[in-house]
């Protein structure tokens, strides 16, 4: 993820449904910043990967001039 050079706002929300709860940070900035290997990224969906299988997800995307990380739980917890 490659930083705002004008700065902004972050924004932080958290829905709940019967099945899972949605977390989504959306920044300023653009995907694609130089150097970047997502590892880190890799590494986190693996996590959830192994801790919920396909009842998780992490989510990293580009919308206008943000970037948009959503992550996706089951309501009731770690199997």
């Amino acid at each position: 993820v490659a930083a705002s050079l004008t700065g902004g706002d972050v924004w932080v929300s958290a829905v709940q449904s019967d099945s899972c709860v949605r977390l989504r940070v959306t920044n300023p900035g653009q995907l694609g910043g130089a150097g970047g290997t997502r590892i880190g990224l890799a590494n986190a969906q693996e996590r959830l990967r192994l801790l919920y299988g396909d009842r998780a997800s992490l989510e990293l995307r580009a919308a206008d001039d943000l970037v948009i990380a959503e992550v996706s739980l089951p309501a009731e917890g770690a199997p």
